[in-house]
């Protein structure tokens, strides 16, 4: 390495070079400590003997060295042994591989009653038949067919059960009591 001749008077016999770390990054420097003042400056191409003990700090350091990578290895080692120990990797894949299986049969049976629901049910389904007759029923309700259809539509039954119930006391109390009933069922 070359030396700033400014500083090389500084150098002297029994000067050693450490390697040093610097920084969060690891960044590495050469540090020189510098031999005794009365000694002779180094000459031209000498060689320094390197202290090591930065480097075997680094090794050993249990913080941010090799020996706190070694250590994470070994816990990675004891966690994927624990997960293997007595087949507990291969019921865990064959309890994901089941659940898996279940989740799509139970989404297929989901995408089948949104079909139902948003009317795209096949013929023979069970919902459909009963939502058709219903409308029928309706239809001929809304029509006056039938005795039902007739009762709602046909004015001339409500003027024959005016008749029939007459005025008399007994009358006023089935006016009563048929007011309620329409009533409740309106309600309902």
């Amino acid at each position: 390495m070359q030396i700033d001749p400014a500083f090389a008077g500084r150098i002297t016999d029994g000067a050693i070079v450490e390697i040093k770390t610097q920084g969060a990054l690891g960044d590495k420097f050469l540090y020189i400590k510098p031999g005794p003042p009365t000694a002779t400056p180094l000459a031209d191409g000498a060689t320094l003997p390197v202290d090591e003990s930065d480097i075997f700090k680094l090794l050993t350091d249990r913080k941010d060295g090799m020996a706190r990578a070694i250590d994470l290895v070994k816990e990675l080692h004891i966690l994927v042994g624990s997960l293997n120990q007595d087949g507990k990797t291969a019921k865990m894949m064959s309890n994901m591989a089941d659940a898996s299986e279940k989740l799509k049969s139970t989404m297929g049976k989901l995408d089948s009653l949104l079909g139902e629901l948003h009317g795209q049910l096949p013929e023979d389904k069970k919902l459909k038949k009963a939502l058709v007759a219903l409308s029928s029923i309706l239809e001929k309700v809304d029509k006056g067919q039938g005795t039902l259809g007739q009762l709602i539509n046909d004015p001339s039954v409500h003027q024959s059960l005016k008749t029939f119930l007459g005025a008399s006391q007994r009358g006023r109390l089935m006016k009563d009591l048929v007011r309620e009933t329409i009533q409740a069922k309106d309600q309902k």
